[in-house]
């Protein structure tokens, strides 16, 4: 059972000040001009192909938390682990787990 439409829905949402997005398909995100403009998009290779998919809607400190690729960087993730309060050790089980 509808309680709200779809503007009323909308208009609830921007007067809390929580962030939404009317997607009704996931393809839908690709047009999302929020999304394009906060770069909520991220480009990635794949099978040779560059792609744009949705980022983790995470940040950290202010910053949207960083694109997969700089994970695959061994020295970009011991420093981004140690920034977030990392133990060497804790870096070294982490390391062992990927």
């Amino acid at each position: 059972m509808k309680k709200h439409s779809k503007n009323e829905l909308a208009a609830k949402l921007e007067a809390i000040g929580l962030p939404f997005a009317p997607i009704a398909k996931p393809g839908n995100l690709l047009d999302d001009p929020h999304l394009n403009a906060s770069g909520g998009l991220l480009e990635t290779r794949i099978s040779g192909k560059t792609i744009r998919v949705p980022a983790l809607p995470l940040e950290l400190g202010g910053k949207r938390c960083p694109s997969v690729p700089i994970l695959r960087n061994r020295r970009a993730r011991r420093g981004m682990l140690a920034g977030l309060g990392c133990s060497p050790a804790e870096i070294r089980i982490c390391k062992q787990k990927v």
